[in-house]
């Protein structure tokens, strides 16, 4: 798999942020509906898998790392490369949250809207709220992910 491969896995990551973004800044304020942060997480989810995918075919090509079918293998190899890659703790704190509004909205048996908050409750009834502005806060982390995972990948294609 050639640089112009990655980049391109990088590209649809990017249109999954813009899709994120525009939800959170432009048509929630418009239809006021909570409901829309889903929509939001599954895309910057979406985003995620495709910025830590590309960086780890990279790793694969030219450093010896592996991509796994397994995410959170992946994730965890992820992790490994923080450093070399200038990703901070936040970022990644970022990410699991992520991860995590994921996985409980995927096995909730029921969402809704209280207030400002998106509301997951889990079949045992353990619940989960999240608003805007934590979304907010992963997008711009998702942002400043893929940009220094684009900026790394196009140095490295130059040398």
């Amino acid at each position: 798999m050639a640089f112009e491969e990655i980049l391109k896995i990088l590209d649809e990551a990017e249109k999954e942020i813009r899709t994120a973004d525009h939800i959170i800044y432009i048509t929630l304020p418009i239809v006021n509906d909570n409901k829309l942060l889903i929509t939001a997480i599954e895309a910057l989810h979406k985003a995620s898998l495709k910025i830590i995918e590309a960086l780890l075919i990279y790793e694969q090509i030219f450093k010896g790392a592996r991509l796994y079918k397994d995410k959170e293998e992946n994730f965890r190899q992820f992790k490994e490369l923080a450093i070399k890659y200038e990703i901070s703790q936040k970022q990644l704190k970022d990410i699991e949250a992520l991860f995590f509004y994921m996985e409980k909205h995927e096995g909730s048996s029921i969402e809704f809207v209280r207030r400002d908050k998106l509301v997951i409750m889990s079949e045992n009834l353990e619940i989960e709220a999240v608003n805007a502005e934590v979304i907010k806060n992963i997008i711009f982390s998702i942002k400043s992910l893929l940009n220094k995972a684009k900026k790394h990948i196009k140095n490295s294609s130059e040398d």
